[in-house]
């Protein structure tokens, strides 16, 4: 705080050598009258609570210029730089904002912060849910993954409190990407199967992004198919054998195995057999 003409600076007043009859307040930000005010002062001049308009439109910790002008005094014009602090008045929590670091995609095993942001006098207290579920509750507008996993996928959102009200904010999406789990193989139809029909084999794996599925059998280069799919119109005992399914992003890669044998029934069929053991069992003998 500074003063010209005389003026002494005695901590937050200012103090001039002259009677004061009036003058005129002005408090200025960005080249615009905020409030103006004729007051009557004498000999010492203190800054006192400003309006709850001026409150309203003033940021915390902005700089100001105030122009004091002095229509009957012997200085000219005063002028004084401060750093105002404003106090809003007490009010609930406004709607929070909830924002996520990073960013950008978040992988499986990552560190990812939840940030809920929401203004109130006094500051408020944060409750984080995902979903129905109850996170975290306290002071911290922060909620923390350390190493996010696929199971943290989902929405999210917070509510702000304090003595005054209490709202939630909207929901956010958390969209976790991860690898392939391992997959799992079926075959249709499930019963035994007879020499000559048509099997279907299918194979799923939980994956984000969604996974490519690509079909191999042990000891051929080629893929047999691609897609979750693989149908084998006419089942013969030269398809038996070790059947590899492979689920991919760009996330990861794994692959599950399927036996399929063909077995000679006691009715003189043959029958298709299938289970996930690389392990092959010879056919019990035939008896009576």
């Amino acid at each position: 705080l500074t003063c010209k003409k005389g003026g002494k600076f005695t901590g937050r007043t200012c103090a001039t050598g002259c009677k004061i009859q009036s003058h005129t307040l002005k408090f200025w930000s960005q080249n615009a009258t905020i409030w103006s005010q004729s007051v009557a002062l004498h000999y010492l001049m203190v800054l006192r609570t400003l309006p709850t308009a001026v409150v309203r439109l003033c940021s915390c910790f902005k700089m100001f210029l105030i122009i004091i002008s002095y229509p009957t005094c012997c200085i000219e014009t005063l002028n004084v730089h401060i750093l105002l602090r404003m106090f809003s008045p007490p009010d609930g929590p406004k709607r929070p904002s909830v924002s996520v670091s990073p960013s950008a995609e978040i992988v499986e095993g990552s560190s990812v912060t939840l940030t809920c942001s929401s203004d109130a006098n006094p500051a408020a207290n944060y409750t984080w849910y995902k979903g129905n579920q109850t996170l975290l509750q306290g002071s911290e507008r922060r909620y923390n993954f350390s190493s996010v996993s696929s199971e943290d996928r989902g929405n999210y959102y917070c509510k702000s409190e304090n003595q005054y009200g209490q709202i939630n904010s909207s929901s956010l999406f958390i969209d976790v990407q991860y690898g392939p789990k391992l997959p799992s193989v079926s075959v249709s139809p499930s019963a035994e199967i007879v020499e000559g029909s048509s099997v279907t084999l299918t194979c799923s794996s939980d994956a984000n992004p969604a996974a490519n599925y690509t079909w191999y059998k042990e000891n051929e280069d080629s893929p047999k198919a691609s897609g979750q799919i693989f149908t084998i119109t006419d089942f013969r005992a030269e398809h038996s054998g070790n059947y590899y399914c492979e689920a991919q992003n760009r996330r990861g890669c794994q692959n599950s195995t399927l036996h399929l044998t063909v077995v000679a029934g006691k009715s003189g069929k043959s029958f298709l057999f299938w289970g996930p053991l690389l392990e092959l069992l010879p056919p019990r003998p035939e008896t009576g």
